[in-house]
C-alpha cells in the first residue's frame, strides 16, 4: 500500500483590534458633540462570531453609540459611531469605556476609552464701581460711570447687545455694542444721567448674547435737581411818602433759593 502526505493549513483565530484606542469629546450641557468613528477589525484568520458593542462606566449614559458590527470575516473593517450628550448638571470631564466583544469560540474583547469634557457656555458679569449716577441739574449730564462686561465659561460669546429700560441714562462711550468677547476678556460701557424733570431716576442696564442666551444686568439710579431758583419776599415794597432829602424806613426783603442746588454769587444794584 501505498500513502500520501496530507498537509494541514490550521487558520489563526478571529482577533479584534480597534482604532482609535482612546477619544475625547467635548459639549455643552445639552448640546451632543461631533460624532467620532472607531474601526473594528478582524486581524486573525478566521470569522469572528457575532460582534457586540456596549457602553460601560460611571458616565456611560451620557455616551451613545450606533455599530455597523455584526460578523467580520478576516482582513474585513465594521465601525462603531459614539456621541457624547451630557447633562444639564454636567461638570468638567465625564469618561466611558467602550467594549467590543466577539460572542464566538474565539471569545476576542476590545475596549476603547471615551473622554467627554463639559464646555461651559460663556456667562456674562457686569461690574462697577457705583451703580448711583449721582445728582445732575436738569439739562445737564453727569459725570460717566464705567461698567465691565466680561465673559466666563470656556467659549466666546457671540455678538453682544446693549439695551437701557429707563429714561435719562445716556451712553457716552460703548466698546460692548457688536463685540464678541474670547474667554476671560471683557468690554466697557460708559453711562451718564441726563434729566429732563426733577426726579429719582432708575433704570437696567441689560447686555446679552443671542447666540448662547446669556445675559447680564445691572440697575442703575440717579437724581435730577432743578436749577437754582430766586424768590424775594415781599415782591413788592411801598417805602410811602418821603420828604426831599430824608430817608424813608428801612423795610426788609428776604431772598430764598427755590431750587435744589447752591445759586451763584448774588449781587446788588
Amino acid at each position: 500500500a501505498r500513502s500520501a502526505p496530507v498537509t494541514a493549513v490550521v487558520a489563526s483565530p478571529a482577533k479584534l483590534a480597534i482604532s482609535p484606542s482612546t477619544a475625547t469629546f467635548a459639549a455643552a450641557p445639552g448640546v451632543t458633540s461631533s460624532a467620532i468613528t472607531f474601526n473594528v477589525g478582524n486581524l486573525g484568520g478566521a470569522p469572528t462570531g457575532p460582534v457586540t458593542a456596549a457602553l460601560s462606566g460611571t458616565d456611560a449614559v451620557h455616551f451613545a453609540l450606533t455599530t455597523t458590527c455584526l460578523m467580520l470575516a478576516p482582513a474585513s473593517v465594521c465601525t462603531i459611531v459614539v456621541t457624547f450628550t451630557p447633562s444639564s448638571t454636567s461638570a468638567g470631564t465625564e469618561s466611558a469605556v467602550l467594549t467590543v466583544r466577539d460572542t464566538g469560540l474565539a471569545g476576542s474583547v476590545i475596549t476603547a476609552t471615551l473622554s467627554g469634557y463639559v464646555v461651559r457656555p460663556a456667562g456674562l458679569t457686569i461690574t462697577s464701581a457705583t451703580t448711583d449716577l449721582g445728582a445732575v441739574v436738569v439739562g445737564q449730564t453727569g459725570s460717566p460711570v464705567a461698567f465691565s462686561v466680561s465673559t466666563g465659561g470656556d467659549s466666546a460669546t457671540g455678538p453682544l447687545q446693549v439695551a437701557i429700560s429707563g429714561p435719562a441714562f445716556v451712553i457716552m462711550n460703548d466698546s460692548c455694542t457688536a463685540a464678541i468677547l474670547a474667554k476671560g476678556t471683557a468690554c466697557t460701557i460708559s453711562i451718564a444721567l441726563r434729566p429732563t424733570v426733577p426726579a429719582v431716576y432708575a433704570a437696567m442696564l441689560t447686555v446679552s448674547d443671542p447666540s448662547s442666551g446669556a445675559s447680564a444686568s445691572k440697575t442703575m439710579t440717579g437724581t435730577g435737581l432743578s436749577a437754582s431758583a430766586l424768590a424775594a419776599s415781599p415782591g413788592t415794597i411801598d417805602f410811602g411818602s418821603v420828604a426831599v432829602a430824608s430817608s424813608s424806613n428801612a423795610q426788609t426783603v428776604t431772598i430764598r433759593n427755590t431750587g435744589n442746588t447752591v445759586s451763584m454769587s448774588l449781587f446788588r444794584f
